[in-house]
């Protein structure tokens, strides 16, 4: 990545799309993982939380790729 992103035709578009995978990859890394914390919580909490935190990244990168197109 460090070598790709110094050359000359490297875009925001190319930083969007880094930042989304990166993002995605995190989200989507969530839901098969248990919580660590050292209460107990509920599995529908989790999953819920799990689900509202992904939705809530795929909007950001949705107003990220507007903001880029434009």
């Amino acid at each position: 990545m460090r070598r790709w992103s110094h050359r000359s035709n490297w875009s925001d578009t190319h930083r969007l799309a880094l930042a989304a995978g990166a993002m995605l990859t995190y989200a989507w890394h969530s839901f098969p993982w248990r919580p660590t914390l050292t209460v107990p919580i509920n599995q529908a909490v989790d999953l819920t939380s799990n689900t509202i935190t992904t939705v809530g990244a795929i909007v950001l990168l949705v107003i990220a790729a507007r903001r880029v197109s434009t």
